[in-house]
């Protein structure tokens, strides 16, 4: 962590110090440190679909499925073949117990 925690001291607009932290928060059951990394990352850059995937894995994650959709969805927007994306997607919408436009998604 002091690593990531460097690189940004060095420069706090450095989105994939962010990003990598907020990947390690994550890991570590933090989800409310890793969003807030996921933030930083996505005010530096607002088209970094891999913060946004990140945020919506950490929602995920904390149980929020429906927050953790519209993450992936902005995901998708940006690039709407971002596999991670539309994987994660489909997971959070089983969860909800909605097959149909999980499965909706593979067509």
């Amino acid at each position: 962590m002091a690593k990531f925690d460097g690189a940004i001291a060095l420069d706090p607009n450095y989105k994939e110090a962010l990003y990598q932290k907020g990947i390690t928060q994550m890991a570590l059951g933090n989800y409310e440190d890793a969003k807030a990394l996921f933030d930083q990352a996505l005010v530096v850059d607002p088209n970094y679909k891999q913060a946004y995937l990140g945020k919506g894995l950490a929602l995920h994650a904390d149980g929020k499925l429906v927050e953790a959709q519209q993450e992936y969805d902005k995901a998708l927007e940006i690039d709407p073949g971002y596999s991670y994306a539309k994987i994660s997607r489909m997971h959070a919408l089983l969860a909800m117990n909605k097959p149909r436009e999980a499965f909706g998604m593979l067509i």
